[in-house]
């Protein structure tokens, strides 16, 4: 595995600027320093770690997002330009057929609610427990009223599928041990 500085001067030779910034506090260095020079974009990994780990340590990604700016704004920017990329679309296919429009719109209302509560995930910063449900419950929710809404019933080889995956999704985000009230307060 490449060291630190092994990959840096990769980086640079690459084209990238690199430098060090002096400080204790990792995170509100790198976004203090962002902010005085303009910087919209910073691209960064973390390890997958145990929780414990981080509730012991801090974790540096889950400082910058919740330190980062307008998190809604930047939300609601990448969502208004897809759909701007979604009627531009259309433009080439047509409008679907208007047996469609009422799920079309339930399903609207339901992005949109969708992005509200991912606007407040990253507010709360609680981003792994809040994700992980928010990926593991659709499936799950589909699965459960699609036989009643759609008449499309599963199996139980199906739905006991859907169950484990959802499940295993949704226990992933429950690693943080936060207490179920403060995941609920802030997601």
């Amino acid at each position: 595995m490449p060291s630190f500085a092994d990959t840096l001067r990769l980086a640079e030779r690459l084209g990238a600027e690199s430098l060090l910034l002096p400080g204790d506090r990792v995170a509100e260095e790198v976004l203090a320093w962002a902010q005085g020079n303009n910087v919209t974009q910073i691209i960064i990994g973390a390890q997958r770690r145990a929780g414990w780990r981080d509730w012991l340590m801090g974790s540096v990604p889950r400082e910058m997002i919740r330190g980062a700016g307008d998190k809604r704004l930047y939300t609601l920017l990448l969502h208004a330009c897809s759909a701007a990329v979604g009627a531009v679309g259309l433009l080439f296919t047509g409008l679907p057929a208007p047996e469609s429009w009422p799920y079309l719109g339930l399903s609207a209302v339901l992005h949109s609610g969708y992005i509200l509560l991912l606007i407040k995930a990253y507010d709360g910063g609680q981003l792994t427990t809040s994700y992980t449900l928010m990926r593991g419950l659709p499936p799950l929710i589909v699965g459960l009223l699609s036989g009643p809404v759609l008449g499309e019933t599963l199996g139980p080889a199906g739905m006991a599928g859907i169950a484990c995956i959802s499940c295993g999704v949704i226990a992933i985000g429950f690693t943080s041990r936060q207490p179920i009230s403060r995941i609920l307060a802030h997601p």
